[in-house]
């Protein structure tokens, strides 16, 4: 008989999720009513107040920041699906939280990771025996009622198999695929409008959202990305993939090797700023810098979910592990080949191929202006980690030029929208690439990793173009 952890929870866990269409859009409007009046409040209360006590006024900016993330946290965390997912987002990306609160934002937010609300031990049983299709005691020696992990589509269980192996159990809340479709529709509803509004066809945009989203409710999907993974990154130093165990697995329950390390929050506290390249922060992130961009352009693979939560680090063996391969796109060889080149143009100096190849890579039809911009903006910020042969620290600086020069380029492309209609990327699987970027990008920062990114970039492009020409100067 399986034996199940104590003590019980003190509290009674939900033991299901709102999966109404209507019921969701009404949740997520009541949430952004209550954060805009809260940053509202903040910043009269901070006006007023700065006046005479700038100390009171930090301190109230700190706790109405502190109010409104929370407010986000519970409703979110409650809500499971995409709506959980925003949130995670809003934690990583810098640009989609007014400055004041980013810092407030990132630490309460980041528990969305992996310490959302989870479900009752109850729910969570009935899943794994009508999944298996076998009694819970049958399956597993030992399942721990409170769950280590819980996130927008599952939670995490450690158990232990007949056998004895130790393994981390991720089993599916119930019909989370009927509430991440009623999101679904809702999107597809604002698709709808803005298509006449401004001229914009985002079909490929969306479907690949769509299609990706909703793969990640198949578990039997994200075990072959497992085993696939394993595979392609088999023998690499540092990089380590969980084991699955099939015959624990099915479509809503995944059974994989038990692995332990630190998360980033415990690596930043235990490990200070990196001043060399062989610190353990910098080693990290040349790591996470490595595989995100190794899987792209050799394998033709884009991990589209590279925030925090996934990834556990071991400093003192040099390993970094990799979780949840849920949200996996796999690219054209056209595309991954333009890419590759428009990235060797950048680091050869050639500015002016950059936005030529840009637009084929993305099967997109930039104006001359937007050329041009694309141009500066790809060489001078998007891609300044790796265009010169000299070591490069990812700070939060250069996470607010980047975020200040995307604002240039969003307010851009919405002129052009606005006359001429939106040629959007066609691309399959192109919207993914900009979520790799800013999930790798504030991972890095956070890590102030420093190391030469060229190198490691002129490695990876040499095993798919060949060898490349020589590198601007170094400055």
């Amino acid at each position: 008989m399986t034996r199940v952890s104590e003590p019980t929870p003190t509290t009674e866990a939900p033991t299901e999720i709102t999966k109404s269409r209507f019921g969701r859009a009404f949740e997520i409007a009541k949430l952004a009513a209550s954060v805009g009046r809260g940053v509202a409040s903040g910043r009269a209360a901070r006006l007023l107040t700065a006046r005479n006590d700038t100390d009171r006024a930090r301190e109230l900016d700190a706790l109405l920041g502190e109010r409104v993330a929370e407010d986000a946290f519970r409703v979110l965390s409650r809500m499971k699906g995409l709506a959980l997912k925003a949130g995670q987002m809003a934690a990583t990306s810098a640009d989609m939280v007014p400055e004041e609160y980013r810092g407030v934002f990132r630490r309460v937010l980041g528990r969305l990771y992996d310490r959302a609300e989870p479900l009752a031990f109850e729910t969570i049983r009935d899943v794994v025996e009508a999944d298996l299709g076998r009694p819970i005691d049958e399956v597993f020696a030992r399942f721990d009622r409170e769950p280590m992990a819980a996130a927008s589509i599952g939670q995490v269980h450690r158990a232990e198999l007949p056998g004895g192996e130790a393994v981390a159990v991720k089993v599916q809340y119930p019909e989370v695929s009927a509430a991440i479709e009623g999101d679904l529709k809702n999107l597809g509803l604002l698709k709808k409008v803005l298509t006449p509004i401004f001229r914009a066809n985002v079909d490929q945009s969306f479907a690949d959202v769509r299609d990706r989203v909703l793969e990640e409710c198949d578990y039997r999907r994200e075990a072959d990305h497992l085993e696939l993974f394993g595979e392609l990154w088999a023998g690499d130093p540092v990089i380590r993939i969980p084991r699955v165990h099939r015959e624990a697995s099915g479509e809503r329950v995944l059974t994989m090797e038990l692995v332990s390390g630190l998360r980033l929050e415990e690596l930043l506290e235990r490990h200070p700023r990196p001043e060399a390249e062989t610190d353990a922060r910098s080693v990290a992130g040349a790591a996470i810098y490595r595989f995100v961009f190794g899987s792209l352009f050799l394998h033709r693979r884009i991990y589209a979910d590279p925030h925090p939560g996934n990834f556990l680090f071991r400093p003192d063996e040099g390993i970094v592990w990799v979780l949840d391969f849920g949200c996996i796109q796999e690219l054209e060889e056209e595309f991954t080949t333009l890419t590759g080149q428009m990235h060797r143009a950048a680091m050869d100096g050639r500015p002016e191929v950059v936005g030529e190849l840009f637009g084929r890579a993305l099967q997109a039809e930039p104006t001359e202006v937007e050329m041009e911009f694309l141009d500066r903006f790809m060489i001078d910020y998007c891609y300044r980690p790796f265009v010169r042969d000299v070591p490069f620290r990812y700070d939060d600086a250069y996470i607010r030029e980047l975020i200040e020069w995307t604002w240039e380029g969003k307010k851009l492309a919405l002129k052009n929208v606005l006359g001429r209609g939106n040629r959007e990327a066609s691309r399959r699987g192109a919207v993914w690439t900009n979520r790799i970027l800013v999930g790798m990008n504030n991972i890095l920062a956070a890590m102030e990793s420093k190391a030469n990114f060229y190198q490691i970039h002129a490695a990876i492009l040499a095993r798919v173009l060949g060898p490349g020409e020589s590198a601007i100067a170094g400055g």
